[in-house]
């Protein structure tokens, strides 16, 4: 991952245009909800935190801070964050320091290798009895086509189904404790649909994660 490809250019184009408006309050309350239920405060650390729109929610439960590989994205964070910690840094360079209760990486991991080795350091930053959450696009099950066909991110390397991803969690010593399916689209007419159910978790084209250090 290299911070001169998430400029600001990757962002029009991934977001069509518009960062915030695939990224509303309300799918960033919703994240935090799921979060909660399973580790509901201590410290968290945002991941790939982009623009900051989780960190700004996060921050109400949590003393949350952020990294990003991208110095565009942080920049923008740090001015509408001024009293989050921000930092430039990519997953593979977090510290295995053991401090954050939660780690979150949202939308990241399909864009990361070695894959083993960032989940290696998501784990690294975790403290005992953490959780990590994750989200990411997946590639399987009745919406696999259509996920195929609508993406068109050149940054994305694994394109993987929702059992691969699980096991890759619980391989590097994570209970999944939480499984939920997501629906993440923006709309012709520029409304962005959000949905987010644990009971059609089999059937989305997407999902979140989230697995306790055991």
């Amino acid at each position: 991952m290299s911070s001169d490809t998430y400029d600001h250019g990757y962002y029009r184009s991934a977001y069509h245009g518009d960062y915030d408006l695939h990224n509303p309050a309300r799918k960033a309350a919703f994240y935090l909800s799921q979060i909660a239920a399973v580790q509901p405060s201590g410290r968290l650390l945002d991941v790939g935190c982009a623009f900051g729109s989780f960190l700004a929610v996060a921050g109400r439960r949590y003393e949350a801070a952020g990294i990003d590989v991208s110095l565009d994205a942080v920049e923008v964070a740090r001015t509408r964050l001024p009293g989050v910690r921000i930092s430039r840094a990519s997953v593979l360079e977090l510290d295995s320091a053991h401090e954050f209760d939660v780690v979150t990486c949202f939308d990241t991991l399909e864009h990361v290798t070695p894959l083993d080795e960032a989940l290696t350091a998501l784990r690294g930053a975790m403290a005992p009895k953490g959780v990590l959450a994750v989200t990411v696009p997946v590639f399987d099950g009745l919406t696999g086509g259509v996920v195929r066909h609508l993406d068109h991110d050149a940054t994305h390397v694994w394109r993987q189904g929702r059992d691969f991803w699980r096991k890759k969690l619980e391989d590097h010593g994570l209970d999944v404790v939480r499984s939920v399916g997501l629906w993440r689209y923006l709309l012709p007419w520029r409304a962005y649909l959000f949905f987010g159910s644990r009971l059609l978790y089999r059937l989305s084209p997407a999902v979140m994660l989230i697995g306790r250090d055991g």
